[in-house]
């Protein structure tokens, strides 16, 4: 039996095919090393929408039956006597507050505690603003590249009990939501 000699082009030929073959694997491994950003906007944009549209439609009286509430906050404001319209949505009610100076920071407070059950605090951060005055903030809104901001404008009345009826607003509300 005779052996073929190996020539110097089948030497050539599967050198090159060796190459082609380690060319095309740190190709692939470079691709699939890499990730694109992925960011995160649609989720912030449902977290926004969702925060303005509790605060936008939900209306006290759905939280609260008489003065039970299943909010604390408002229980305490219910029973302190500092809810005027039981008819009015949680975006209106801060429009009242606001309407009444907020001396003592209800609309942070509520807001705060209402804030905890709408989103993770450790994911996304939250901002509201009336008039473009900041009313309650979480950190993190300079550091965040995925900011989403939401307006609406509120106005309301409440009854005075003697049949006078007063009238506030409009304000400009702005909601922003983040990342962090």
């Amino acid at each position: 039996m005779r052996r073929k000699k190996i020539t110097n082009k089948a030497y050539i030929f599967m050198m090159d095919g060796m190459f082609a073959i380690v060319v095309l694997v740190i190709g692939l491994l470079i691709i699939m090393s890499t990730k694109p950003y992925a960011t995160n906007e649609i989720q912030v944009s449902m977290v926004s929408e969702n925060v303005v549209g509790l605060l936008s439609q939900v209306k006290i009286i759905d939280l609260c039956d008489g003065c039970k509430c299943t909010n604390a906050k408002l229980k305490e404001l219910c029973q302190n006597s500092e809810i005027k319209n039981n008819e009015s949505t949680l975006l209106g009610y801060f429009g009242e507050l606001y309407s009444f100076g907020d001396k003592n920071h209800m609309i942070t407070d509520l807001f705060s505690n209402l804030s905890n059950d709408l989103y993770r605090k450790d994911l996304y951060g939250s901002e509201i603003k009336i008039q473009n005055i900041t009313l309650y903030s979480d950190s993190g809104i300079g550091t965040s590249r995925n900011l989403i901001s939401r307006k609406k404008m509120v106005f309301g009345y409440y009854e005075q009990g003697n049949g006078i009826v007063e009238f506030w607003g409009p304000y400009n509300v702005e909601v922003n939501t983040w990342e962090k």
